[in-house]
């Protein structure tokens, strides 16, 4: 059996961005939102979750890479809460607005 190629691996929280129809997903997280990203996975006093949606809005900075379920599952709980920062909120958003609509 043929080994996959290394660049062929998958980020972790991200997977190749293709939709069931076979559209491309173009969606990719902002500058902005991309540098809060990289500020949080810095900082060793962000929450576990805080680092979990920075790393998914990071992987998402390239236009191959789509939201998992299990990221657009954090992000939809942070966007129910009422107890969570505004910077987890900013980076569950962008989480957010990048997810497949058929989930």
């Amino acid at each position: 059996m043929a080994k996959k190629p290394a660049s062929a691996k998958k980020a972790s929280g991200t997977k190749p961005a293709s939709t069931p129809g076979g559209a491309k997903n173009t969606k990719v997280t902002s500058e902005s939102i991309g540098a809060l990203a990289a500020q949080v996975m810095q900082d060793p006093r962000a929450s576990k979750i805080q680092k979990s949606l920075a790393a998914s809005a990071l992987s998402q900075r390239d236009a191959s890479r789509e939201t998992s379920s299990e990221a657009e599952r954090k992000a939809a709980m942070v966007m129910r809460g009422k107890r969570y920062a505004d910077v987890t909120r900013k980076l569950a958003a962008s989480v957010m607005a990048q997810s497949r609509k058929e989930r």
